[in-house]
């Protein structure tokens, strides 16, 4: 029993000045490792959250001073990673929480499902999924973080991994040449981009009523299929087997009357098909209640068209049957400097996995101008903007990223440009008209500050504005950008001897 646990853990910890709180939690681990049972399924992951192995308990409890941790019940290896996988992108769709270890969760029948499918990269609910998708098996993914973090870069290797599921597609190619392809798929329209914005509407997105002038002077309001509609019908095509025999391609609105065919009769079969990619770029800026609709729920995996419990709707202005296929990933980027995630549609949250993308550091480690190295610079300035308001704000690497194999002057030219048309507009958006905290993101040798020459009994503010160098100046540039990275260095160092 835990009391009796904690008794006994008390008495042997209470000289390691161990709180009850703490003894207590470790009384709750022992009581669930206990609790372990034959048959169960176990799950091992490390403080990262990265699954090392599956396994099947198969013995009882036994003591074998032998190991480390001599508390053991026998297991058998269910699959045993070469490389542990990331679980973090499905941590919102468990019931429970994981916390890092060391210790015992207890999930429930449905968080196994949802790790061990990520894990081994099946997807038991639709057949769509070959054995290389890994970890791309996730058909809803929404992309998150501070601007310049490469979200948008990185839909476009994710969209061609996905089509191109050989492992490492991206790997070892040029940048150029995975645009071609990326370019190529666009034009056959397996993949769609598109952007959210405020005024974006169910009616772009999947039908609505659209004037049409006649040759004739009158004016017709007909149905228009929106880009969403029109993708997920290509798609659903693919993976219907009965399909027309043509020696050219028969276009999107035969496509769709025979896949409505279908639908409408009940006679179909489907099989594996290709993947289609929708990609939304600044997700966030949409409303997303208003764009989708009703078909917020069609996009969840087991509610897709090629599943086991696939669902299907009637459309409200054409009053056709539409479906979203189980072969269409949807891949969303979004600006957390725009919108938290905790402020976005409940709905969408919980129908999508996220991936956070923060600022890469690494990537700027081999780029230094005339002793400024760029990440220095980048990790001081985040540290600023995350002291003054929070981690969703910070500058991303890419912003720097064009500096990489540039000569020296050519280099300071473009530092120079970066600094006052890209870093600097974005600080004064984060900190409007708050002069005080961005000078204590930027230092002060980057704003001039005026005394007001108004006379009398004023209240007045003094007067602010950003200071510029020109390339003329690079030394005193230069210098007040050596300045941020002291002044930061000192604060940590200040910190650290508290």
């Amino acid at each position: 029993d835990k009391e009796k646990i904690f008794e006994v853990l008390k008495d042997y910890y209470s000289k390691d000045d161990n709180t009850d709180r703490q003894i207590s939690k470790w009384a709750d681990i022992i009581m669930l490792f206990f609790e372990i049972k034959h048959g169960d399924k176990v799950i091992i992951y490390d403080k990262n959250f990265h699954v090392n192995a599956t396994a099947e308990v198969i013995g009882d409890y036994e003591f074998d001073d032998d190991f480390e941790y001599p508390h053991v019940k026998k297991v058998k290896w269910l699959k045993i990673f070469d490389e542990p996988l990331n679980i973090k992108p499905v941590k919102n769709k468990l019931e429970k929480h994981i916390a890092g270890p060391p210790t015992v969760i207890k999930l429930t029948k449905n968080d196994w499902d949802i790790i061990n499918d990520h894990a081994t990269g099946k997807n038991e609910k639709n057949g769509v999924i070959g054995e290389n998708a890994g970890m791309y098996k996730n058909l809803n993914l929404i992309l998150y973080g501070p601007p310049g973090t490469g979200k948008t870069y990185e839909t476009i290797n994710k969209a061609l991994e996905i089509i191109h599921p050989d492992n490492n597609y991206c790997s070892g190619k040029k940048r150029p040449e995975l645009m071609d392809e990326f370019n190529k798929l666009l034009e056959r329209k397996q993949i769609r981009f598109i952007t959210f914005h405020q005024s974006y509407s169910y009616e772009d997105f999947i039908e609505g009523i659209r004037p049409e002038s006649k040759p004739n002077g009158t004016i017709e309001y007909p149905v228009k299929d929106g880009i969403f509609k029109q993708m997920c019908f290509e798609a659903a095509y693919e993976l219907i087997t009965t399909k027309i025999k043509a020696d050219t391609d028969i276009g999107y609105e035969t496509k769709k009357a025979h896949v409505l065919d279908k639908l409408n009769t009940n006679d179909f079969e489907t099989e594996t098909a290709s993947p289609y990619i929708f990609i939304i770029d600044e997700i966030n800026r949409g409303n997303i209640s208003k764009i989708f609709g009703e078909l917020i729920t069609l996009i969840e995996d087991d509610k897709r068209f090629g599943a086991e419990n696939w669902l299907k709707t009637t459309l409200p202005y054409s009053k056709e049957i539409f479906i979203v296929p189980s072969n269409l990933y949807i891949i969303g980027t979004m600006n957390t400097a725009d919108r938290s995630i905790a402020l976005l549609d409940i709905a969408l949250r919980r129908r999508f996995t996220f991936e956070e993308m923060m600022p890469d550091l690494k990537l700027l480690d081999e780029i230094s101008i005339d002793g400024i190295n760029l990440a220095g610079l980048l990790k001081n300035l985040n540290y600023n903007i995350t002291a003054l308001i929070d981690k969703d704000h910070q500058i991303g690497h890419s912003y720097f990223m064009k500096l990489k194999g540039l000569e020296i002057e050519e280099a300071k030219n473009n530092l120079i440009s970066i600094w006052y048309k890209k870093i600097i507009p974005l600080l004064q958006e984060y900190f409007y008209n708050d002069w005080e905290r961005l000078s204590q993101v930027l230092n002060k040798g980057f704003i001039l500050k005026e005394k007001n020459r108004l006379k009398g009994n004023y209240l007045c503010n003094d007067i602010y504005e950003i200071k510029h160098f020109e390339y003329d100046q690079w030394e005193d540039f230069k210098h007040n950008l050596e300045s941020i990275m002291a002044e930061a260095q000192e604060y940590n160092e200040e910190n650290s001897n508290e």
